[in-house]
Order: C-alpha cells, then sequence, then structure tokens
C-alpha cells in the first residue's frame, strides 16, 4: 500500500500520468495498443470467466467495418483483405463508430470472423487512496457478499441497475456493449437513467449514499 522504490532510484510509476487522467475512449487516443491474437478471443491480460473463451453464446465486441479502428486493424490491402499486424499502436487519434461510442473502454475486439486484437491501455498510476470512492460489489443472486471501494473516476465494475425487474431486484451486468465490459460510475448512472433505472445498492436496494 505504500509507494515502492524503484531500482534506478525514486518511485515505481514516476514519470506516468495518474490513471484517472487519461482521456475519455482511451482505446481511440494516440498510443493505444492493440496486440494481434489470431482465432482466439481469450484475454492474456484479464481473466474472464474460463467458460467466455471461444463461446459463440458469449457476446463479442465486434467492429464495424466503416469504423476507423476497424481500417486501422485490418490495414486492408487493395483487394479488400486484412493484413494483420502483431501490434498496431495508434499514431493519431481516431473518431468512435457505432458501439465504439457507447464504451468506456474495450478489452478484445473482434475485426472479422476469427481475427481478434486485445487493447493494451498505456501504462498509467492507480492511488491507493483516493477521494469520493464508491461501493462496488461481486457475487451473485442474493449473495453480493463482496465489496470494496473503487474511484468512481475509473472503468473498473460491470453495470448494475434497479427497477425493470421488482423493487427487489438488481440487474447486474446491465446491456453490456460486451461480457466483460467495465464502466465508471457515471457511465452506469447514464446507462440505467436512459431507461428509467436507477443505480442502488444490490444488498439493500437502496439508492446509493
Amino acid at each position: 500500500f505504500l509507494p515502492k522504490s524503484a531500482v534506478g532510484g525514486g518511485w515505481i510509476g514516476d514519470r506516468y500520468p495518474l490513471c484517472i487522467d487519461l482521456p475519455g475512449q482511451h482505446f481511440l487516443k494516440p498510443g493505444a495498443k492493440y496486440k494481434f491474437l489470431g482465432g482466439s478471443s481469450e484475454s492474456r491480460l484479464h481473466h474472464p470467466h474460463k467458460l467466455w473463451t471461444n463461446d459463440e453464446k458469449i457476446k463479442l465486441f465486434v467492429l464495424s467495418s466503416a469504423s476507423s479502428l476497424y481500417e486501422k486493424l485490418c490495414s486492408p490491402d487493395s483487394n479488400g483483405n486484412c493484413q494483420f499486424s502483431n501490434t498496431v499502436t495508434l499514431d493519431e487519434e481516431i473518431s468512435c463508430y457505432g458501439n465504439e461510442c457507447e464504451v468506456d473502454t474495450v478489452i478484445i475486439v473482434q475485426v472479422t470472423a476469427g481475427a481478434f486484437y486485445e487493447y493494451h491501455r498505456k501504462p498509467c498510476v492507480q492511488t491507493t487512496f483516493f477521494e469520493g470512492g464508491t461501493k462496488v460489489v461481486s457475487g451473485g443472486g442474493n449473495k453480493y457478499n463482496k465489496a470494496m471501494c473503487a474511484n468512481p473516476k475509473m472503468e473498473v465494475a460491470a453495470s448494475m441497475c434497479c427497477g425493470d425487474l421488482g423493487p427487489d431486484v438488481a440487474k447486474y451486468h446491465y446491456k453490456p456493449q460486451y461480457h466483460g465490459e467495465v464502466v465508471s460510475a457515471q457511465t452506469n448512472i447514464d446507462i440505467c437513467a436512459a431507461d428509467s433505472q436507477t443505480v442502488c445498492d444490490p444488498t439493500t436496494h437502496e439508492p446509493y449514499a
């Protein structure tokens, strides 16, 4: 929990930006890096549920062929065939298109059938202590029995809304753009409000304080 000294002097994380200072939709900004996974949708950086890997029922984040990100990752030849590179690093900001405009970040993106890239966020520093923390929980059904404090400015938890399934039901992972999607607290509020839902504590079904 305390700052760690670096081998060359100073502290680990010196000269890196704070993660909360990264721009919105940083996956479309200069320096955003994508690593080619080939035909596997399994993340090498994260730990999704093992049953999600290569399961056709799992909702993937599929790029539109009309998007600028698709163009960068596909790099089509004169015949329109994708020429995939092992690593693609954006050298300029690109505009979002379609479902890209609906997310805070991405993890795995599908460019074409059987061709996946994993997004590598630019290195940044997260602080142990921060102001305005909000509660996030894990579990399922009526057993949301693990909780912690998270930075509301970071995309660190799935969406959760209350209201559409009755007064005593919280719907976890509400209308995700892809399985494993994480959002910031404000994005969660916006997602719920768009459907006249509320953000609540699933253990009490009361609004968050």
